[in-house]
């Protein structure tokens, strides 16, 4: 409602920083930055649904390219998924990487509450076509029932360490006497990529 996405920049993290450059046609939300190796960017986020929204959560992931030197997107926006499960409900919080040629999308689904879930897609170009994990989700708690400590687990992050190990930022919540009284905390998982990179 004042004006939609936009990128601020800085020369240093302790500023100063620029005014907010707004990305006309950057609708939705959970906006991610991509930095291929070959100098593009993109930008990838969460739409509804172009075609009407049919239900609660019927949003898609999409990327488009960013110009970096006039800060506007640029070519056409894509579609590059809706989620693992059929009819998923909010396929938020996109995240791309790029991991031994193959582009890897990692969003949140299911909804901030106990069907959250961490669910992953490849694809070797960047606009796809993804295709979803066999395993996914590769990370939930809502086949643990309510009683369990910890639960909303999802919008999740990759981190690769100066070592070569590989971790999982995420957002999780824990209940006392049955309430979150703390919201959201970050939570970490150790990451370990299986033969056939998934």
């Amino acid at each position: 409602t004042h004006g939609g996405n936009f990128i601020v920049t800085a020369e240093n993290p302790e500023g100063p920083w620029s005014d907010p450059y707004f990305l006309e046609g950057a609708e939705g939300i959970d906006p991610s930055l991509f930095f291929d190796d070959d100098g593009k960017a993109y930008y990838v986020g969460t739409r509804p649904n172009p075609e009407g929204v049919r239900y609660n959560g019927d949003w898609e992931d999409w990327v488009q390219e960013l110009d970096l030197n006039t800060m506007r997107l640029v070519g056409e926006s894509h579609k590059i998924w809706k989620g693992a499960l059929r009819d998923a409900i909010w396929p938020e919080g996109p995240h791309l990487y790029k991991i031994d040629g193959y582009y890897y999308l990692m969003i949140a689904e299911g909804g901030t509450g106990p069907e959250h879930a961490v669910t992953i897609a490849r694809s070797k170009s960047i606009f796809g076509k993804y295709e979803g994990c066999p395993r996914n989700p590769i990370i939930t708690h809502r086949h643990l029932g309510k009683s369990y400590p910890i639960k909303h687990v999802g919008h999740a992050d990759l981190v690769k360490t100066q070592d070569d190990k590989w971790f999982m930022v995420m957002l999780a919540s824990r209940t006392c006497e049955g309430y979150c009284n703390t919201g959201r905390e970050t939570f970490l998982a150790k990451v370990i990529w299986e033969e056939d990179g998934q």
